[in-house]
């Protein structure tokens, strides 16, 4: 009893799982007091059951009603009610979003051995980007020397949380190198082909901003024409970080990734071509730090045109058949001890 308190102090709403059975039960108890009316000896009417005597009438009403409560908890039973608790309310996709993200080598520098990459800041990023950004839908994209759609255009949280934990790491292709202009124009051409894209507004770019900007114009044409504005999050230090080698437990080796005959790799941050890819977009530039910043904007960009989805999936169901049963053998019970049983 308790469990079902709880379950209508939830929200939970009572239904029943053959709901076909519903009017039947409530036409019995109707149909038990007709039957005891017409069944008294010598009276073929309910109007002469009417006028019967007092004592008479008693008896009867009792055991219709006896009859009622039987014939109607069965029926009841049959038709298994229950309570069933959905889940929120959902509302129709206020926005969608593709999130590029840079996997090249340049993505495993960090501030120290022991600190985190740009790629593992770059993860976090986008995990807190699909958290918090309101009732949007995200694909997922990543690029290096090519650009490879990592999910499909969706708001499952789960769906979009695994990809991004685990497929999204450097190294993922064998392509070396960073085609970060070109990657942009790829996915412009996607929007403008794929008519699942066509209510994509913004592109989201986690990336270390480096890469030749050859094919500048032709790509941000592209992504005009597209109607996609670039907000762009530029993921490193402008002083640049180094690329710590590390050994197959995971433990810095005391060394750094070093370029043939020039020293150690550093990987510094390229704002100047993010911050003109967003200005030739109209979209907005972030460094990576400004998280809140970053989430506040993409909120401002949510169409404020929804609709309230009635909630479909079923958390749990609590079965309320076995408190009809009391009634039940209640009523048996009466008429067994009863001489108008029959």
């Amino acid at each position: 009893m308790n469990e079902v308190i709880r379950a209508l102090w939830r929200g939970g709403q009572i239904e029943f799982a053959r709901p076909e059975y519903v009017f039947l039960f409530l036409a019995i108890p109707v149909v038990a007091v007709l039957i005891f009316f017409y069944s008294r000896k010598g009276d073929t009417t309910v109007l002469k059951a009417l006028k019967a005597k007092a004592g008479s009438w008693k008896t009867y009403a009792s055991l219709a009603l006896v009859w009622g409560i039987l014939l109607g908890s069965l029926g009841a039973i049959i038709s298994s009610p229950r309570i069933v608790e959905y889940g929120p309310p959902e509302t129709t996709p206020r926005g969608d979003y593709i999130i590029m993200v840079d996997v090249s080598r340049s993505m495993d520098a960090s501030p120290s051995p022991d600190g985190e990459s740009q790629m593992g800041l770059a993860r976090q990023l986008a995990q807190k980007i699909v958290e918090d950004s309101g009732t949007a839908r995200f694909q997922i994209y990543g690029f290096s020397g090519l650009t490879f759609s990592l999910t499909n255009l969706t708001s499952g949280h789960d769906d979009l949380k695994s990809a991004i934990k685990n497929s999204l790491h450097v190294g993922i292709i064998s392509n070396e190198g960073s085609s970060l202009v070109n990657a942009l124009a790829v996915v412009a051409r996607e929007r403008m082909a794929n008519p699942e894209l066509e209510n994509v507004s913004h592109i989201i770019l986690l990336t270390d901003g480096q890469g030749s900007d050859q094919n500048f114009s032709e790509a941000m044409g592209l992504l005009r024409e597209a109607g996609l504005s670039v907000i762009s999050v530029g993921i490193g230090s402008v002083s640049g970080w180094k690329i710590p080698l590390l050994d197959e437990q995971g433990r810095f080796t005391g060394e750094y990734a070093r370029i043939k005959g020039a020293g150690d790799y550093i990987s510094r941050l390229g704002e100047g071509l993010l911050k003109r890819i967003s200005e030739q977009t109209e979209g907005r530039y972030f460094n990576y730090t400004q998280s809140e910043e970053i989430i506040s904007y993409i909120n401002s960009t949510l169409s404020l045109d929804y609709e309230i989805i009635e909630p479909q999936e079923v958390l749990r169901t609590t079965d309320l058949s076995w408190i009809l049963f009391f009634p039940l053998w209640l009523s048996l019970i009466a008429l067994s001890f009863s001489r108008k049983f029959y």
